[in-house]
């Protein structure tokens, strides 16, 4: 799926599917010259494997293709004068062993090894409340944990500095706190960021309904 946005002067392309050959494909637009019909940003996946259920985020090789493949794609875009828009996930996390209750909650033997304290309590582990919606499916982190904030600034200046996204985009931003996300861009310094918001439409029954004001106005405030 490709979606653009217009910013002022820029235009953002994303390039969006689960496919593994999608890496592949994004290879595809480094011989299109999209750069002289005004775009200059691309949302790529930085370290997904085939969903969003994220357990190593140091790991740039993944189903879409490799560490290397990724870094080519960055240099070639770079060239074009093409801003590469990392996808942060980092609303949840996949833990690697069981912890309480059975669940996957711990974080061992992979970079950013941690214990339990760093999953909200909503997600059944030892963490404190969510400081914003849950994601239910996989194991929700909890920002409030100074550690926490520590790493993850850490790691998103890696894939600024040294694998050289130069833009963000927040997956699920709605699940965390906004001055968290105002602290990671402030440490990170990425050019542009845009952060993953919405709210679900009214209903009537199956049937969407025509008027989704109240939508509007959660937006607006």
């Amino acid at each position: 799926m490709l979606t653009t946005v217009c910013i002022c002067n820029h235009m953002r392309l994303q390039c969006y599917g689960m496919e593994r050959k999608s890496l592949s494909r994004f290879l595809i637009f480094q011989n299109l010259g999209l750069h002289q019909y005004g775009y200059h940003m691309q949302h790529i996946p930085s370290h997904l494997k085939v969903t969003y259920h994220v357990q190593n985020l140091y790991s740039l090789n993944s189903a879409y293709g490799s560490e290397h493949l990724l870094k080519t794609l960055l240099q070639k875009m770079k060239q074009y004068n093409v801003r590469a828009m990392a996808d942060i996930v980092i609303n949840h996390r996949v833990g690697t062993t069981q912890g309480n209750g059975g669940r996957y909650n711990p974080y061992d033997e992979v970079p950013l090894s941690w214990d339990e304290r760093v999953v909200t309590s909503c997600s059944g582990a030892l963490g404190n409340q969510s400081t914003g919606d849950n994601f239910h499916e996989i194991p929700n982190i909890d920002h409030t944990q100074t550690f926490v904030q520590k790493d993850i600034i850490q790691w998103i200046s890696w894939l600024r500095n040294n694998v050289e996204f130069q833009d963000f985009r927040f997956d699920f931003a709605k699940g965390y706190a906004p001055k968290y996300v105002k602290e990671y861009i402030e440490g990170a310094k990425p050019i542009f960021s845009v952060g993953e918001y919405w709210d679900s439409c009214n209903y009537s029954g199956t049937r969407l309904d025509y008027n989704q004001l109240a939508i509007y106005g959660a937006f607006i405030g």
